[in-house]
C-alpha cells in the first residue's frame, strides 16, 4: 500500500533524523482533488489517533483515516524524490499512477 523510492527513504531518513523531527511522526493527508486524482502532501506532527500505519523501504509513515479511502479506490500510495531539469529538487507523492485521470477533462492539468 506503501512505495518508496530509495532516494526519498534516504531522503525522509535525514529529516527524521533532525532535531525538528524528534518524537513526531510522517503524516500523508489530502491536500485537495483534481481531475487527476487526490492531491496528497507529507507533514511531522504528533498525532496519529485513528491513522494507519505504513511502512516501506525503511519509512513509517501514517495516513489519515479519509485518505485511506482513496487509497482503497485507486491503488499505492507512492512516495519520490526527485530532480528537475533546473536542479531543484522535493517529493513526489501520489496514489495509483501519477498523473491518473489528467487529460479527462478539460481542466488543462
Amino acid at each position: 500500500m506503501l512505495v518508496v523510492s530509495d532516494t526519498a527513504s534516504q531522503e525522509l531518513s535525514k529529516v527524521m533524523g533532525s532535531d525538528q523531527a524528534q518524537s513526531k511522526n510522517l503524516i500523508i493527508f489530502l491536500a485537495g482533488a483534481a481531475c487527476g486524482g487526490p492531491q496528497l502532501g507529507l507533514a511531522l506532527d504528533d498525532a496519529v489517533e485513528n491513522f494507519q500505519k505504513l511502512e516501506s523501504n525503511g519509512v513509517t509513515a501514517y495516513i489519515e483515516p479519509n485518505l485511506h479511502k482513496e487509497t482503497e479506490k485507486m491503488g499505492d500510495i507512492t512516495i519520490d524524490f526527485v530532480t528537475n531539469d533546473l536542479g531543484q529538487t522535493g517529493y513526489k507523492i501520489f496514489v495509483g499512477e501519477p498523473g491518473g485521470g489528467c487529460g479527462s477533462c478539460s481542466c488543462g492539468c
